[in-house]
């Protein structure tokens, strides 16, 4: 029994290597692992703004992304202790 299977280079470079926002390269890889279905990569930790954790939340996927909308209620945004000259 002969199973055809499709040839699979995982490091293979295509036009979707670099970053659709920013222009960065990426590896095949990212852009596998965070893009969307075509692997488009629309935002990468490269880009301003844009944590490793944007990308957890799905910010490669998203071109409409924004992190001070989309990130959400998250420990930067209520930090434990005041700045200075802030009162709490």
């Amino acid at each position: 029994m002969s199973t055809k299977r499709p040839s699979w280079t995982p490091t293979q470079m295509t036009s979707n290597n670099e970053c659709q926002n920013c222009g960065a390269h990426v590896t095949p890889q990212t852009a596998r692992g965070y893009g969307d279905e075509n692997d488009d990569l629309w935002h990468c930790p490269n880009c301003p703004e844009i944590a490793i954790r944007d990308m957890r939340q799905g910010a490669g996927k998203n071109p409409d992304y924004d992190p001070a909308i989309d990130r959400g209620d998250t420990s930067d945004h209520h930090p434990i202790f005041p700045q200075r000259g802030e009162n709490r």
